[in-house]
């Protein structure tokens, strides 16, 4: 779109990396899957310990790995409660 002024013009360009009907394919994978198990089973987990029972169950994954698989692709389903001393993830009702 362009507009134009005595003194000014404006252009407004399409943002086209950015679709209103734009899902994300992130499908839920293994490290997920158990990330989910581990919450339900042990509420208030947190991502250190979560770590440690992945490797109770031979599944490899950094604390990085981790925080990044809660944040972008199971954050639907839990949440962080607490404050820094008594904080841990818990399903959402």
């Amino acid at each position: 779109m362009f507009e134009a002024t005595e003194n000014l013009f404006y252009v407004t360009l399409p943002n086209l990396n950015h679709k209103e009907d734009d899902q994300t394919n992130d499908q839920i994978n293994d490290l997920d899957l158990a990330i989910l198990q581990i919450i339900f089973k042990y509420p208030g987990i947190k991502v250190s310990s979560i770590k440690e029972e992945l490797k109770k169950i031979n599944v490899s994954a950094s604390l990085d790995q981790i925080r990044n698989s809660i944040k972008r692709k199971i954050y639907d389903f839990i949440e962080y409660k607490g404050s820094r001393k008594t904080d841990g993830y818990y399903f959402k009702r």
